[in-house]
């Protein structure tokens, strides 16, 4: 069965997360995603330091989960050669997505105008940190600078803690899946109009729009966020807290006073239902180092699926804090088919996180693995460009593609 995005071509430019992120979302719907790679400069998810001791660079999980579905080739940007390859490409292809600072495309010699003389329906998708235009333009961002910047961090923490990270680079998914639809609309748009278009996403401002509250808050007030922990204002108690099992919690979130009462019931603890002081969210506000003592004091008893169970029966949004080998075992993501088994040269077979959308007559596909470096090399420019043995082998000859990685600079 075709796949949605069947007949979208996409030249991806990307690395770490944010634009594989992008670009994988759009393979795995049918898009022929062609993953271009460098000779001499690797992403840095395929490795770092000792990438290329027993083919290191081919092994990288994060990697390798990034890049499924896409099809992988070698191409110096830096030449004058791969550049005109590229710009070959470019005609043939839909999309081209890139998450460099501003400058490099430009410094390439590859800024949309120069694409789009060469294809006038491509779109080009730049994900930098701040975007393409204002004083930080050029300045490099990585996934913890970029969330400290957009103010996220600040508002999370402990009252007597300063910002924290949220714990995972919500920057890069956040900004990839954002990528994506402006993918979907630039295609939408072209149908209409039949030219491309340059799409510029700051990471950054991306990031920023999850403040609505906080911003609104210093507008109005000129107040700073308060951090709370795992606690909220507008719903007590609401946490994380120890069960029976060493290492697992439980994480539960009592809405209203409705639902307080139901959880008194579940906890078997008439007392605290009765207690007209803990019946408002006021008032439990007000004892909330006793109210959270009593919680724990009851999920300590209990399994974290049992503790959750109970919950949930009663209409109380709880569920068990699943840490990762928890959630490789999780029999909802498995029946929901959140994880596919692919198995690839070199590393074997492992479970990938799937798509969490699922599309009822086109769905999601997983028929190829993360490419191995430079795998598709002469099956691209065969098929794109009618490349023969001899074009090809001039290019491994001149270094303008290669089969092996050329390490010499992986800054």
């Amino acid at each position: 069965m075709a796949g949605a995005l069947d007949g979208v071509r996409v030249l991806d430019l990307t690395a770490w997360q944010a634009g594989p992120f992008l670009t994988m979302a759009l393979a795995d719907f049918g898009a022929d995603v062609i993953k271009i790679e460098a000779p001499s400069r690797l992403d840095g998810w395929r490795g770092a330091a000792g990438m290329m001791v027993d083919l290191a660079y081919e092994k990288g999980p994060l990697w390798l989960t990034m890049n499924r579905n896409k099809r992988g080739i070698s191409l110096d940007l830096r030449s004058a050669e791969g550049r005109e390859l590229f710009l070959r490409l470019v005609a043939e292809a839909d999309v081209v997505v890139e998450n460099y600072t501003p400058r490099v495309m430009e410094g390439f010699g590859l800024g949309f105008e120069v694409l789009r003389a060469a294809n006038e329906r491509i779109m080009l998708v730049a994900l930098s940190g701040f975007g393409a235009t204002g004083p930080w333009r050029d300045y490099s961002a990585f996934a913890f600078p970029t969330e400290e910047v957009s103010g996220l961090a600040y508002p999370t923490g402990f009252p007597d803690s300063g910002p924290m990270l949220v714990g995972h680079s919500v920057t890069d998914v956040f900004a990839g899946a954002m990528g994506a639809l402006a993918v979907l609309g630039a295609l939408h748009k072209r149908e209409r109009t039949g030219q491309g278009d340059a799409v510029d996403l700051s990471q950054i401002e991306g990031l920023t729009t999850f403040l609505a509250r906080e911003l609104l808050d210093a507008q109005l007030h000129g107040r700073a966020p308060v951090r709370r922990g795992n606690r909220r204002a507008d719903a007590v108690p609401h946490g994380v807290f120890p069960t029976a099992v060493a290492g697992h919690w439980l994480a539960l979130a009592v809405r209203d006073d409705a639902e307080w009462v139901r959880w008194c019931e579940v906890a078997g603890r008439v007392d605290l239902a009765a207690d007209p002081t803990l019946a408002t969210l006021a008032g439990r506000t007000a004892a909330i180092d006793r109210v959270e003592e009593a919680v724990g004091a009851w999920s300590s008893t209990l399994a974290g699926d049992d503790a959750a169970r109970a919950c949930q029966e009663a209409g109380i949004a709880a569920s068990p804090a699943l840490k990762p080998s928890g959630l490789l075992a999780d029999d909802q993501l498995w029946a929901d088919g959140f994880f596919v088994v692919l198995d690839r040269a070199i590393v074997g077979a492992h479970p990938y996180p799937g798509p969490i959308v699922r599309l009822h007559d086109t769905p999601a596909t997983f028929d190829r693995p993360a490419p191995r470096y430079g795998e598709h090399t002469d099956e691209v420019l065969r098929e794109l460009l009618g490349f023969d043995d001899a074009a090809l082998a001039g290019l491994y000859e001149r270094g303008i593609t290669s089969r092996v990685p050329l390490a010499q600079d992986w800054r």
